[in-house]
């Protein structure tokens, strides 16, 4: 069989990517060039040489999203002195402080500095380093995944100047949706999280809202945040109108009161928050006709009268909903193990029914938040830890 034919990034696009990686200024007429091309590359349905060469477009993507969307800097104006009709001259005037770093989304690749990815590196590994140490230790030393056809995954930081404030992994995957069909592009947030010393500042909001404007640019068919119940609100209080998100939510345990059942979810006094939240959304363990067109059609066929191995046929997608189990293919974490929330930035026409914002705070005092209203005892209940897999809890 001939080698598959792949992509070449070219020279002059590469050093354009390195460039914006070291933080140097890059004309607007260079960083043009090198986007057009890069973007090129993205929507062929061939493949670039290898991963690093795809992230450096995805980075040089990046670089070109948030210049486009940083604010004018403010007018300049003189020093002027307590007194209305005094002003100081030019020579005694103080020098302007420099104005602090504008905080900004990169996408790390082999130019990146090796101080961010440092930093990047501690984030991610303080927060999922006991389970997942040694695959973010391949992600971020480069490795690509295993499925390279279908699946590649890149590193992002939220950062100002030279502090990493947010750091995340990112899954781009190629779903399958029949020979005839072309496959769809969608991304899968693996890990996003801040520093345990930077919570609750607005990092991680700000650094989901720079990643969904990437997204938008990218033109993803969808975002999917494959999210545990201690980071659900969290990421139920992120829909936006730029950003919104999809009114079916997918986990196994959808049932009446699933809200009721979760341990996070007592452990945290936040069941009636969930409730509220919920209101305007479903929860519901498969996916419709709509959303099966986001996820990889298979079907499991009976075991042979041999006693053989269970074989897998791919279907339509229509099919998904049918199913004898339904298993999120071809994303990390299935419905069993994390709700699937799904996301639709710069999707014109998202495929199911969005909202564009949830209620997700409590306007009770925090003590009455964690009284259950079927606990006669009226006391708090106290649980067992549940286990915290792809996400951190609310507010990262």
């Amino acid at each position: 069989m001939p080698p598959r034919k792949r992509l070449l990034l070219s020279a002059y696009c590469e050093a354009v990517a390195k460039r914006c990686a070291k933080g140097e200024a890059v004309p607007a007429p260079e960083l043009a060039n090198a986007l057009k091309e890069a973007q090129e590359h993205l929507a062929s349905s061939l493949h670039l040489r290898d991963t690093n060469e795809w992230r450096m477009c995805l980075a040089l993507l990046s670089a070109a999203t948030e210049t486009g969307s940083q604010p004018p800097p403010p007018p300049l104006c003189r020093a002027v002195t307590d007194s209305s009709d005094e002003t100081a001259s030019d020579g005694d005037a103080a020098p302007a402080p420099p104005p602090p770093p504008e905080p900004r989304l990169e996408v790390l690749h082999a130019a990146s500095s090796k101080d961010v990815a440092d930093q990047c590196g501690a984030i991610l590994k303080g927060a999922f380093g006991e389970h997942y140490g040694a695959e973010l230790d391949g992600v971020l030393n480069g490795d690509a995944c295993a499925n390279q056809e279908n699946d590649r995954t890149f590193v992002v930081a939220w950062r100002a100047g030279g502090a990493v404030h947010a750091a995340g992994v990112v899954a781009e995957r190629r779903v399958f949706q029949g020979k005839a069909a072309p496959r769809k592009v969608v991304w899968e947030v693996l890990w996003l999280c801040a520093p345990s010393t930077g919570r609750n500042l607005g990092h991680g909001s700000r650094a989901w809202a720079a990643l969904a404007a990437l997204a938008a640019a990218r033109r993803v068919e969808g975002v999917l945040v494959p999210s545990t119940d201690a980071a659900l609100l969290f990421w139920l209080g992120c829909a936006s109108d730029k950003c919104p998100l999809s009114a079916a939510v997918l986990r196994e345990d959808s049932a009446d009161d699933w809200a009721a059942r979760s341990t996070q979810f007592q452990k945290r006094g936040t069941v009636d928050r969930v409730r509220r939240a919920f209101d305007g959304l479903e929860a519901r363990a498969r996916p419709g006709k709509a959303l099966a067109g986001l996820y990889e059609a298979t079907a499991v066929q009976a075991p042979t009268p041999t006693g053989g191995r269970l074989r897998r046929r791919r279907s339509k997608p229509s099919l998904v909903a049918a199913a004898a189990a339904f298993e999120g293919r071809p994303f990390r974490w299935d419905p069993s193990e994390a709700t699937h929330v799904w996301f639709f930035p710069g999707v014109a026409k998202p495929p199911v029914k969005v909202v564009t914002a949830v209620v997700v705070r409590d306007a009770r005092p925090r003590a009455a938040s964690f009284i259950r209203e079927d606990d006669d005892s009226r006391r708090p209940r106290a649980s067992s830890t549940c286990g915290v897999r792809g996400f951190e809890a609310e507010g990262g």
